[in-house]
């Protein structure tokens, strides 16, 4: 039901089950990918520590607890549409498609329709191919967040052996005492979790970044 934007009256829906099973079917062979190279401590796996960090935040995007703040993080998202007619017409069943679990899950989630309508315009401008060969536009949006130049990146994989750990399906952002830095932890197994850290390289350092040096980078 919290997916399904078009539901047919012969009970036929239209929802974005495949699309999310596209990432969540990756999720388990990055990890093993992963975990495998920090045990080896090898460092070739960029590729994979980005498509899971992609994946991970899908989780966030769709999680019905996170609309409010999802719409906060994309505002421009649920204003734009579509250009091709063909991908068009897939949208346009948001716009107008038949809804009869939408008054009982707002009540139950806090949010209006108008949020609600929202958020499935979100998922479907953030998730759907758009045009052949492109990324979708949040891995887009979190391909720019990796080569930010004024940002440092840091990836730490945490591993145990003795101690668990549990963090949100959602992430958890973990505050930091210099902003504007942006930390984000994600659960990988029972024993391990990963950090992603985007550090602030004038924070980090006390001073702008001369303009010579980003053009550089």
């Amino acid at each position: 039901d919290l997916y399904s934007f078009d539901v047919g009256a012969d009970g036929l829906r239209a929802n974005f089950e495949e699309v999310f099973n596209r990432y969540e079917g990756r999720i388990e062979p990055l990890t093993r990918r992963i975990l495998g190279a920090h045990a080896a401590r090898d460092a070739s796996v960029s590729q994979e520590l980005f498509d899971l960090f992609v994946a991970k935040m899908v989780n966030f995007v769709r999680n019905p607890y996170s609309v409010v703040k999802v719409l906060n993080s994309f505002p421009a998202m649920a204003a734009h549409h579509p250009a091709r007619p063909e991908i068009y017409a897939a949208y346009e069943r948001i716009l107008t498609g038949r809804r009869p679990q939408q008054a009982h899950l707002c009540a139950e989630l806090g949010i209006s329709d108008e949020q609600y309508g929202a958020w499935l315009r979100v998922i479907f401008m953030l998730l759907m191919p758009l045009a052949d060969g492109v990324p979708v536009m949040l891995e887009q949006a979190l391909g720019d967040m990796f080569e930010n130049r004024r940002d440092h990146l840091v990836i730490h994989v945490n591993a145990y052996t003795t101690e668990r750990c549990l963090l949100s399906d959602r992430g958890v952002t973990s505050p930091i005492e210099q902003n504007p830095h942006t930390v984000f932890d994600f659960n990988l197994a029972a024993h391990a979790f990963v950090r992603y850290a985007f550090l602030d390289f004038s924070a980090l350092t006390g001073r702008p970044i001369p303009p010579g040096i980003l053009a550089g980078l």
